[in-house]
C-alpha cells in the first residue's frame, strides 16, 4: 500500500511538471512583441496618464485580459479609479539668499521646486535656512540629524542618499545600498513631520542615481498627488532641490567646504546648524482634478480564494513633450511597455494550469512614473488584507538585449524569497545575483515598494548582469549607456527587427514557475531579520 501511494505521488508530481511544462510555453516572444509593439508605438503617445491615450491603452489591457480569461478585480470591473491632483508650476522666482551672504538662483539651472499645497501662491519670505546633514531622523539607528536645531517654519537643506554610501560599510546604514533614509520622498516626508516650511535637496549624481536632468522637471511640467485632503496639505509648502553646483556656491559664500560636508555629514558626532541666511522666493501654479485607473485581473483561488499572490508592472509613460527641436513622444518601450506585455504573458500561462489553490492577481498600476501613486492607491484600498497578500512581483525597466545566466534581484537580501527564485534558477542552469548599482535607489522606485512599506514581502528581478553570448562586462557597458541615452527618454522605442526579447521571455517563465509554486503551497515569504521592512510584518 506504502508502495502504491509513493508511486502515485511521484505521478502525480510528474503529470504537474509535464504541465508546468507545456504552459510556460504559452509564453512567447511573439506574445511579449505584439503587446509591446502596440502599447509603444506613436498611436499610443506615451501613455501619459489623464489622456486619450490612457483611455486608448486601457482600453487594449483590458481585451488583453478578456481574451485571456481574467475575472475583473474590482467587482464587475477591470479599472479601479484612482483620484488624483495634477498641480503645474506657472512662474517662479529667483531664489533670493541674504544675511552671511547674498546669492540669486534661477529655477531650472541652480534650483528645482514644487508644491503639493493646494493653494494658487506659494510665498516664502525671509524663511531661516537650517542645515540638517543627510535630513535622517532614525531611532533605531541612534541617528538623528534634527538633534539640537529648531527647524519649524523654516527651511531645511539636506544631503541626498544616507551616510552609508560614502563611508563604503555594509553595516553602516545599507553602505552602498541606499536605505529609505536615503530616498528624497523620505526626506520630504521627514522635514514635514519637523515642521519645516521648506525643504531643498542637495544633488549630486552619483549619489541619487540620476542627473540634474531628473529632479529638474518638477520646474519643468507637472506633477501628480492623490486627491486626499489631508496628505496633500501635511507636506512642506515647497518640496525642491539646489544643484551641485549652486550648493557649493552657497555654502562656499559661508565658509564651508561642501565637499568636506559630505563626509563629515557621514559621522555620528556631526552637528546640524543654522545657516544664518534667509530665503526668499516665490511661485504660481495650477491645480487640476482629474482621474487615471489602475487596470487589473484576477484568477481566483479554489482553496484559499482570500490570499493572494500579486505580478505588477506599471502602464503608464511620460506621454508627449515639446521642446526646441519639436516634439517629441516618449513612448516608453522596455519602461514599461514591456512589462505590461510580461505580466499578460504569465496570466496567459496560469490560465493554461488548472486553478491555483491562492488567487492571483494581475495588475498594471497607474502613476507610477510620478510616484508609485497607483500602487500606493491600491495598497490603500485593496480587496485583500494586507496580511493576506502573501507577496508581489513587480517588473519594470526590461532590456531588448536577449538571453541572461543570471536573474538578479533588485534588493536582494530582503526576504526568502530570494532563496526560493534561486531555487527555480538553478533548475534551468541560471542563477541569482545582487543588484551591481543599489546606490542608485532602484529599489525604491518602482511598485512593489508601496506593499513593502506595508510589510508585504515583494519580488524585482530581471536577467540584467551576465549575457549568455556578450563578454562579462558587457551589460554594464550596455545599462551604463541605457542610463544615460535611452531611460526616459524618447529613444526608448520597440523596433521589432532589432529588439530580442527572448530572456524576457525566460524570465517570465521562470517567475510564472516561481509564482505557480508559492500559489499552490502554504508558503509564506518571510522577511529576513536584517531587513528596515521586517518588523513592518510583525506589526
Amino acid at each position: 500500500m506504502r508502495k502504491l501511494v509513493y508511486l502515485m505521488m511521484i505521478s502525480l508530481l510528474l503529470s504537474c511538471s509535464s504541465n508546468l511544462d507545456k504552459a510556460e510555453k504559452a509564453i512567447t516572444d511573439s506574445g511579449l512583441s505584439k503587446h509591446i509593439a502596440v502599447l509603444a508605438s506613436d498611436d499610443f503617445g506615451g501613455r501619459m496618464p489623464c489622456t486619450e491615450n490612457e483611455k486608448k491603452t486601457l482600453e487594449y489591457i483590458e481585451s488583453q485580459m478578456k481574451s485571456i480569461g481574467l475575472e475583473p478585480l474590482f467587482g464587475d470591473s477591470y479599472l479601479q479609479e484612482v483620484p488624483l491632483v495634477e498641480i503645474k508650476g506657472k512662474s517662479y522666482s529667483p531664489i533670493k539668499i541674504k544675511g552671511k551672504t547674498k546669492l540669486s538662483f534661477n529655477v531650472l539651472e541652480d534650483y528645482s521646486a514644487m508644491s503639493k499645497i493646494t493653494r494658487k501662491d506659494i510665498d516664502l519670505k525671509d524663511l531661516e535656512m537650517v542645515f540638517v546633514g543627510y535630513g535622517i531622523n532614525a531611532p533605531e539607528l541612534g541617528w538623528n540629524d534634527y538633534a539640537g536645531v529648531d527647524v519649524k517654519d523654516k527651511v531645511v537643506v539636506c544631503l541626498v542618499n544616507d551616510p552609508g554610501f560614502l563611508t563604503k560599510n555594509k553595516d553602516f546604514f545599507g553602505g552602498k545600498s541606499m536605505t529609505y533614509y536615503g530616498r528624497w520622498t523620505y526626506k520630504y516626508e521627514e522635514a514635514a513631520r519637523q515642521g519645516a516650511k521648506a525643504v531643498f535637496i542637495i544633488h549630486r549624481t552619483d549619489m541619487a542615481g540620476y542627473p540634474w536632468a531628473v529632479p529638474r522637471r518638477k520646474s519643468e511640467g507637472s506633477i501628480f498627488c492623490i486627491d486626499d485632503a489631508v496628505s496633500l496639505n501635511s507636506t512642506c509648502d515647497v518640496e525642491g532641490w539646489f544643484s551641485r553646483k549652486s550648493a557649493n556656491k552657497l555654502f562656499k559664500s559661508l565658509g564651508y567646504n561642501l565637499e568636506n560636508i559630505w563626509l563629515e555629514a557621514c559621522k555620528s558626532g556631526f552637528k546640524s546648524f543654522d545657516m544664518q541666511v534667509n530665503l526668499s522666493m516665490s511661485m504660481s501654479k495650477d491645480t487640476k482634478h482629474s482621474k487615471s485607473y489602475n487596470i487589473a485581473g484576477k484568477i481566483t483561488g479554489k482553496e484559499k480564494p482570500e490570499e493572494a499572490l500579486i505580478y505588477m508592472g506599471h502602464w503608464d509613460h511620460l506621454g508627449i513633450k515639446k521642446d526646441s527641436k519639436g516634439i517629441k513622444i516618449y513612448n516608453g518601450a522596455s519602461d514599461n511597455a514591456a512589462g505590461v506585455a510580461w505580466v499578460l504573458e504569465i496570466a496567459k500561462a496560469f490560465k493554461e494550469m488548472p486553478s491555483p489553490k491562492r488567487t492571483i492577481v494581475f495588475i498594471n498600476p497607474t502613476v507610477e512614473e510620478a510616484g508609485l501613486l497607483g500602487s500606493y492607491y491600491f495598497v490603500d484600498h485593496c480587496p485583500f488584507k494586507h496580511e493576506n497578500i502573501i507577496c508581489g512581483i513587480n517588473t519594470d525597466v526590461l532590456p531588448f538585449v536577449g538571453k541572461f545566466k543570471d536573474i538578479t534581484i533588485t534588493g536582494y537580501g530582503q526576504s526568502n524569497l530570494d532563496k526560493y527564485l534561486s531555487d527555480e534558477a538553478k533548475r534551468v542552469g541560471r542563477y541569482v545575483a545582487a543588484d551591481p548599482t543599489p546606490e542608485n535607489g532602484m529599489f525604491f522606485r518602482s511598485d512593489h515598494f508601496p506593499y513593502m512599506k506595508k510589510g508585504i514581502p515583494c519580488l524585482f528581478a530581471k536577467g540584467m548582469q551576465e549575457h549568455v553570448s556578450k563578454p562579462k562586462d558587457w551589460m554594464a557597458k550596455y545599462m551604463d549607456m541605457y542610463w544615460k541615452k535611452i531611460y526616459h527618454k524618447p529613444t526608448d522605442i520597440f523596433d521589432p527587427n532589432t529588439a530580442d526579447v527572448s530572456g524576457i521571455t525566460e524570465d517570465a517563465r521562470l517567475i510564472f514557475r516561481l509564482g505557480y509554486k508559492i500559489a499552490n503551497s502554504d508558503i509564506r515569504p518571510k522577511w529576513n531579520e536584517k531587513s528596515e521592512f521586517a518588523r513592518l510584518r510583525k506589526e
